[in-house]
């Protein structure tokens, strides 16, 4: 902010109104949260999406044009069902991570807030390492070799992860209708840590 303002701080005293909430700013504007409960969420909005596009490939134009205006459908989406299928992977991952650490099957550290909430707090630097292993899947899937068939097979990582915010972005804007609260959270949160 100071080179775009060309501000000099040189012998310059700096002054903060209500410096108390400096750190706690701080420490939020550099925090990315996602709960347990947003990938929940964004699994469902998924399923969702799945059948939204099954009942759009299987009616007629007639049925189409009614049901869009009976029930607020979309004609057309702009995602396709097979992204949708693409998406599952490293969410169930990174959501089958999580939930082995919260229930303390690993190493990292879990802190309880409450009795209802509890959390990972993980370095800035340790982030992306974390998320890249998290969202890997330990199952074998043989459809999900083919890097071909499924790009995100291993998780997400530097490589794709611009494509797969790229499909959620489509998926956010197909549920557009509908209230939405586990991909727009998740989506905002892979955007913060990784472009």
């Amino acid at each position: 902010m100071r080179s775009v303002l060309k501000l000099s701080l040189e012998n310059a005293a700096i002054i903060f109104d209500e410096a108390h909430n400096i750190e706690q700013i701080a420490e939020e504007g550099s925090s990315y949260e996602l709960s347990f409960l947003n990938l929940e969420t964004a699994l469902k909005e998924i399923e969702d999406l799945k059948e939204l596009h099954r009942k759009i490939s299987t009616v007629n134009s007639f049925d189409k044009k009614k049901n869009k205006y009976e029930l607020d459908m979309p004609e057309t989406l702009r995602s396709l069902p097979e992204e949708c299928q693409l998406l599952s992977t490293p969410i169930t991952s990174f959501k089958n991570k999580i939930k082995k650490i919260l229930n303390g099957e690993s190493p990292y550290v879990v802190n309880t807030y409450n009795k209802d909430e509890k959390g990972i707090l993980l370095e800035a630097k340790d982030i992306l390492d974390f998320i890249e292993k998290s969202s890997k899947s330990t199952e074998v899937n043989y459809f999900e070799l083919d890097k071909k068939k499924n790009p995100y097979a291993d998780g997400w990582n530097i490589s794709n992860l611009k494509d797969y915010i790229d499909i959620l972005q489509k998926v956010l804007e197909d549920l557009s209708f509908a209230a939405i609260f586990g991909i727009d959270k998740l989506l905002l949160f892979l955007s913060e840590i990784f472009v």
